[in-house]
């Protein structure tokens, strides 16, 4: 823990609350003016102090050193109050930033006290002095009477619940048909949702899955796209169609101007009598012939 950070930290804080009212001194050394009304005149603040406080250096894991000086309207047989008051809170909330805190409560107790010539000395401000004194304590009185009262009754509610809570994990559950029947119901019940939000996560994860297939297949190149990736870019199918196409009608032209028809047509004036047709079993035959003929 940063000390002097949350030391200064809480000096701003003061500062905000208090105004003019809060001087710092050093860095771990300020002063806190304290009159019952903050912000209004001596004709309604009749009393006041001033609290002087010094920081060790480990603040707030340790308690502060705060003395009470009295300013006006207070006797001397009163600081010792004040004093206990400022301990008794900084022992209460020892380890936590305590200066607003012990402020308030002195603040409140000028408050309770703000009463005209408490400090001349006379019998009458002594006999006033009790008085306020006396109604204080009646005041605290009441109010721990009420805190302990509270507690009583926070402390009996618990005990009945825990005691009914014992009771009925002692006595358990009767096992009767009307029971039985409801238990399974309810058990019925829990299987069946059970089963639900297992089909549902089983739709879910089929889903999942075939979002992702869909999306690998979106993905993949078709063979035209693989094609041009190789051929280093985009093939215009089109135009290779178009071009595909006048080339064939050129070379159909081609064909038709090319043929000579007469080649193909029946000439009844030629004379193929000189040409030799003979089949192929008669030249076998005149070699038989021809065999037989050495033969002999």
């Amino acid at each position: 823990m940063d000390y002097a950070e949350e030391q200064e930290m809480e000096f701003e804080a003061l500062e905000s609350i208090f105004l003019s009212d809060f001087v710092k001194i050093d860095t771990s050394h300020v002063t806190i003016k304290l009159i019952p009304l903050q912000g209004e005149g001596d004709d309604v603040n009749f009393v006041g102090v001033t609290l002087d406080v010094v920081l060790p250096e480990t603040y707030p894991e340790v308690v502060p050193q705060i003395d009470v000086v009295l300013d006006k309207g207070l006797a001397l047989d009163q600081k010792p109050v004040l004093t206990s008051i400022v301990n008794e809170t900084c022992t209460e909330n020892e380890g936590m930033p305590v200066l607003f805190t012990v402020a308030e409560a002195i603040r409140e107790w000028l408050a309770e006290h703000n009463v005209e010539g408490q400090d001349d000395g006379s019998m009458y401000a002594q006999m006033m002095r009790r008085e306020a004194d006396k109604k204080a304590m009646e005041k605290e009185k009441v109010k721990v009477q009420y805190e302990e009262q509270n507690s009583k009754v926070e402390i009996t509610e618990a005990e009945k619940e825990e005691a009914l809570l014992l009771q009925k994990r002692k006595e358990g559950t009767p096992c009767t048909a009307p029971n039985f029947l409801a238990w399974k119901e309810k058990f019925d019940l829990e299987i069946k949702e059970t089963k639900e939000r297992e089909l549902e996560e089983i739709s879910k994860e089929a889903s999942k899955a075939e979002a992702v297939k869909r999306e690998a297949e979106e993905e993949r190149l078709t063979g035209f796209e693989i094609f041009s990736s190789k051929t280093g870019g985009v093939v215009d199918m089109k135009a290779l169609e178009a071009r595909a196409a006048e080339l064939e009608g050129a070379e159909g032209d081609e064909g038709e101007e090319g043929v000579e028809e007469d080649l193909f047509l029946e000439d009844e004036d030629e004379d193929f009598s000189d040409m030799d047709f003979d089949s192929d079993e008669e030249e076998e035959d005149g070699e038989e012939e021809e065999e037989d003929d050495v033969d002999i």
